[in-house]
């Protein structure tokens, strides 16, 4: 049986999200895109989202407790302990990025929701604890949240929470966390949220909003050489959609292995209003020290109105750089300004008449977010006389 590094058992600072990812908002290009972070408080677990048909009790009563057979292992709570997966590299999959972390197993949810707070060791010898809660707050706000945690038989430390909250106002809200690791010295981590906010007595619109963030990264001995599944990697994605018909998502991608990385984002925006503004940036970093990268992005208002521009560049590791600069103005009657230059000397400035298209309104908006989210519209609002509160805890 292998040793766990020492390090990976005690150092919490394995499980922070990494620091590149908390820097994503601003890219060499100065563009700023907002990253999900985690919420702070323990978190409570995805199967909620996917199995909310059955109706499993909160806590355990002594009867159920006792059905239950003896724990075998912790891999009967959960799956943190398995590596999660990424959904690839190129442009052409980001939008696969719109992904929720892995689901535990229907048994695993059972099993860690039959039993009652406390800790123990299976019979292979991995430790568990088994912790639960209630919150209340002002307005009626209820928030339960349960969390499984403990070491494998190895000796790998993992953490899985999921949660639950709602007020009289209307707001609903779930997310899940989970942390992990293997003997190697990898460690990954993978969080999702999804919220309701109702309409603002200010008028403001309704808005479902969804994120969910993951990495994984090889141990220290094997970052330098790592295989194909070594690298390290995150993905991070966010959507929110107003009931006034505004959406907004993005996402975040990137992967290092050794001296060489690459990394890709996108987002789009519509105001509700006719507005559309879309953007992409990609970038890869060789092994030589050299970079290369293109983006564009297209802007429109409703009247077909609009420009388009993007930039293809290089830069070598002694510094020499190349770029090739384009944009499109979109006159609205057909007619289209093209210019564009490059370090290299070229240069154009045309104009032509050609057709204008450009997505007006998202196919994915804030009715579909609604029907795609049953398992949080069913949560149960608290009785109005619940009123405010305090917290359990």
């Amino acid at each position: 049986m292998s040793a766990v590094p020492r390090r990976l058992v005690e150092d919490e600072e394995a499980w922070k999200w990494p620091t590149e990812a908390k820097d994503a908002e601003k890219d060499g290009a100065g563009r700023r895109m907002p990253v999900p972070k985690p919420t702070s408080r323990p978190t409570n677990t995805v199967a909620d989202v996917l199995e909310k048909e059955r109706e499993l009790p909160p806590f355990a009563s002594e009867e159920n407790e006792a059905k239950l057979p003896p724990l075998q292992s912790v891999v009967e709570l959960t799956n943190a302990l398995q590596r999660p997966t990424r959904e690839g590299e190129g442009e052409g999959d980001l939008t696969m990025a719109l992904q929720q972390p892995l689901p535990p197993l229907e048994s695993q949810m059972k099993r860690a929701e039959a039993m009652e707070d406390g800790s123990g060791v299976a019979e292979d010898g991995s430790q568990w604890k088994r912790e639960s809660g209630v919150e209340r707050g002002d307005h009626g706000y209820v928030r339960r949240w349960t969390r499984v945690s403990g070491k494998s038989a190895e000796g790998v430390p993992f953490e899985e929470s999921w949660w639950s909250a709602t007020d009289v106002r209307g707001l609903k809200a779930m997310g899940a966390d989970k942390r992990g690791g293997d003997t190697t010295g990898r460690t990954w981590r993978e969080a999702w949220e999804e919220t309701l906010h109702p309409p603002s007595a200010k008028g403001g619109a309704a808005v479902i909003e969804k994120w969910a963030h993951k990495w994984c990264k090889p141990g220290e001995d094997l970052a330098a050489d790592a295989e194909e599944d070594d690298q390290a990697w995150e993905e991070s994605w966010f959507e929110r959609h107003r009931a006034n018909g505004a959406t907004e998502r993005g996402a975040y991608k990137t992967g290092q292995k050794g001296n060489k990385a690459w990394h890709a984002r996108w987002g789009e925006l519509w105001d509700g209003k006719g507005r559309a503004n879309k953007w992409t940036d990609q970038w890869d970093e060789n092994e030589d020290g050299s970079k290369q990268g293109d983006k564009w992005e297209e802007d429109f208002g409703p009247d077909g109105r609009g420009s388009k521009h993007g930039e293809t560049w290089h830069a070598a590791a002694d510094g020499t750089r190349w770029a090739k600069w384009w944009s499109e103005d979109h006159l609205g009657d057909g007619t289209v300004q093209k210019r564009g230059h490059s370090t290299s000397g070229e240069h154009w400035d045309v104009q032509e008449h050609q057709d204008t298209w450009f997505e007006s309104k998202p196919h994915f908006g804030f009715d579909l977010a609604l029907v795609h989210s049953r398992v949080l519209m069913d949560l149960k609002e608290p009785p109005e006389e619940l009123g405010p509160g305090t917290s359990d805890l």
